[in-house]
């Protein structure tokens, strides 16, 4: 049996897949607009230093339908070998002038202390105590292999520098970027983190993926987003639990490409899939299954930490969360099962 399932309890024949980003700076509102008239319906905008919750505090227009979740994108990773990683608090109602440091200029040390005065983990502390819904704060790296070249950073390195990160506030998600559509152009490198987050998961920490298009939801058409499950009519604080679980999958694009199911029964994982070509199956120990079909199931191995699912068409992918089966230690995947309150039940371990 699964040790944790984000899909627990999914009713697969009637939920909506809706559209949801989590990492973007539209600027105006008619950047706005077109978001949503993409099929945008879930959006944590973040502005740097201006504060962009509600969204009337700073766009103009608003488009009707659009639900957002408050946001802020602060800090850098500095001393790690790679140039540019920030991070965004989802769901965090602490603003940029909250911090004691301000975004000017994009680049505030969040995580790099080199005077060893705690200063991460004290705009972490204020982050987590400003829940806009119960106490679901999720802490997300955002563009973890961006880099300038020659720059290089090795994607091993890069999960295990930022373990401790991971785990700090233990009881909060933790969200990883593996696509960033601003950083797949030709002055930068570094869109894509999926070995970086097949690294990390891999030690038992449940890190959730997601794909943002950042600065790109300006340009109309985008790359990168997220599909939370849920159903018809959901509300704000519906995203957010359903966020907190890893109840979503990521995708590039908005095309007919999507789970239809997915389905873990002791220790047997089954996918159904629409409009693709493709299914993998991936463990911790790498690719277990690849094939050619809209259904596929697999037996996960014995031992497995877990087993996550990508699917492919021509012209999209999306991956799944990952469903873990084994603890490693010092993890606690209680917290994922709670829906209206944190609470730590040691017996679900």
């Amino acid at each position: 049996m699964p040790l944790y399932n984000p899909y627990e309890g999914v009713d697969w024949e009637t939920v909506e897949h809706y559209q949801s980003v989590t990492h973007a700076h539209p600027r105006t509102g008619a950047n706005l607009e077109s978001a949503a008239a993409q099929g945008v319906r879930h959006l944590a905008t973040t502005e740097y230093d201006y504060w962009s919750y509600p969204f009337t505090e700073f766009y103009d227009p608003v488009p009707p339908g659009l639900i957002q979740m408050p946001n802020t994108e602060r800090g850098g990773f500095f001393g790690v070998p790679t140039s540019w990683i920030h991070i965004s608090t989802p769901g965090s109602l602490l603003r940029p002038d909250q911090t004691g440091a301000v975004m000017t200029g994009h680049n505030v040390p969040w995580i790099h202390d080199p005077a060893g005065d705690g200063h991460w983990k004290s705009l972490t502390d204020a982050a987590v105590a400003a829940p806009w819904h119960e106490n679901y704060v999720m802490l997300q790296i955002n563009h973890p292999m961006r880099r300038t070249a020659p720059d290089v950073a090795d994607p091993v390195a890069m999960a295990r520098w930022m373990n401790e990160f991971y785990d700090y506030a233990p009881e909060h998600n933790k969200l990883l970027e593996i696509y960033n559509d601003s950083t797949n152009n030709p002055s930068r490198t570094g869109a894509w983190a999926v070995e970086m987050w097949q690294e990390s998961i891999k030690t038992g920490r449940r890190i959730f993926a997601v794909m943002s298009p950042d600065h790109t939801i300006r340009a109309g058409a985008f790359r990168g987003r997220n599909y939370v499950l849920l159903p018809g009519q959901s509300s704000p604080t519906d995203f957010a639990e359903a966020y907190f679980k890893g109840q979503f999958y990521c995708a590039l694009e908005d095309t007919s490409l999507k789970f239809k199911s997915i389905i873990a029964s002791g220790g047997e994982v089954s996918v159904e899939a629409e409009g693709s070509s493709v299914i993998r199956f991936i463990t911790d120990d790498g690719l277990l299954l690849d094939t050619t079909s809209a259904i596929a199931s697999v037996q996960v191995p014995e031992g497995a930490v877990f087993i996550r699912i990508e699917i492919e068409s021509s012209d999209n992918v999306a991956f799944s969360q990952p469903i873990f089966y084994r603890d490693l230690g010092g993890v606690d995947h209680s917290y994922g099962r709670r829906k209206a309150h944190l609470l730590l039940h040691q017996d679900c371990l």
